[in-house]
């Protein structure tokens, strides 16, 4: 009785230092490293088989690989694991309740999206972790995951398709690397020409989650079989390439500023980005002061950023003249040269043509 004492603090002590080093039950760093799990200690006693109920581990089980996934469907609400070892002398816990070597766990319960199932073997020599990350598929026909779990099943697969579903722009100035861009509202028109397998593996991602599940939805639609939307790219805590857009607001040309003057002429267009480079960073939001156009402006197609900040509270006199080839993306409702407009805020005599605005649901 004594030893089996001895051996059980013995394994609370190994469990509180594997909490300490992986930051505790949410794992460290923010969330934003992958949670790699390095192979068992020479002498750490390791399992020699783990079989699942329902689902099949990826990778396929090895003693020396301690984290897996495994995707079941909708219907199935819980599943049991069966833990195997060589050795008598361990013990072994699945989420924290004993099982002996080679008997199923008791049920372990599962809900829509991502389930983790911890396996813990130990003896007098140490322990190892084993997890295993199970993914329930919705009624929605498409699986619901985190980048870090698509990011696993990336490294298990090589048979996979990327999809970006934002818009061109957005994928030019980053992306995942090796991902293929199709617009979440072309989808439908370009999915059978371009996504040919729709038995093959898909993951989905766009801005924040929005589009994605629009896109993986319509690919469900369509009779996709294997598709999986893990939100945004702004959650993708690993590398990106890309070609930022230039905007002209990072040109803006200030020097013509003085709070010394109530009128001002704009010329060029680095001129005109300067208004909204002093509104936005709240230098100025013009009050009192007049700003006419005197002559027409091209904007070239460089990506416009709206003057909004404060709000623009003085007087644009355009002159007559027109701004043209203005490209604006934006997530925001209030769209324009001007994205918000102050209460003594007033625009008169200016055109604009050749305007090309998107507005992309986050």
């Amino acid at each position: 009785m004594q030893k089996w004492n001895y051996f059980k603090v013995f394994l609370m002590m190994n469990m509180f230092l594997f909490l300490i080093i992986t930051g505790g039950c949410g794992g460290g760093g923010g969330g934003k490293d992958y949670p790699y799990s390095p192979p068992p200690l020479p002498g750490n006693p390791t399992l020699l088989s783990l079989q699942l109920s329902s689902g099949s581990l990826h990778p396929a089980f090895s003693p020396i690989n301690t984290q897996y996934t495994a995707s079941v469907a909708e219907t199935v609400t819980s599943i049991t694991v069966t833990p195997t070892t060589v050795s008598t002398n361990t013990l072994i816990s699945v989420n924290g309740l004993n099982v002996a070597s080679g008997n199923a766990s008791g049920a372990v319960n599962l809900v829509t999206g991502s389930n983790t199932i911890t396996i813990i073997v130990g003896n007098s020599n140490g322990s190892t972790t084993y997890t295993v990350t199970v993914t329930r598929a919705s009624q929605l026909g498409y699986k619901k995951i985190t980048a870090q779990e698509a990011h696993a099943m990336m490294i298990q697969s090589s048979n996979y398709i990327l999809l970006d579903v934002r818009t061109e722009d957005e994928y030019k100035e980053e992306r995942i690397e090796g991902a293929k861009l199709i617009p979440y509202d072309e989808i439908k028109n370009r999915a059978a020409a371009e996504l040919s397998n729709k038995n093959q593996l898909i993951f989905i991602y766009c801005r924040s989650g929005v589009r994605s599940e629009i896109a993986a939805r319509a690919l469900v639609e369509l009779g996709y079989s294997n598709v999986y939307d893990f939100g945004g790219i702004l959650d993708w805590p690993y590398g990106t390439i890309g070609d930022p857009i230039p905007y002209w607001i990072d040109v803006a040309d200030t020097s013509w500023w003085s709070a010394t003057s109530s009128s001002f002429p704009i010329s060029t267009p680095y001129e005109l980005a300067g208004i909204a480079r002093l509104v936005n960073q709240g230098i100025t939001n013009f009050s009192g002061i007049t700003i006419t156009l005197v002559n027409n402006i091209d904007l070239a197609g460089m990506m416009w950023e709206q003057i909004t900040g404060s709000y623009f509270q003085g007087v644009f006199d355009g002159g007559g003249h027109a701004i043209s080839n203005m490209k604006i993306f934006c997530h925001m409702q209030e769209i324009g040269l001007f994205g918000g407009l102050g209460t003594t805020g007033v625009i008169k005599n200016v055109n604009l043509t050749n305007v090309d605005i998107e507005i992309c649901p986050t």
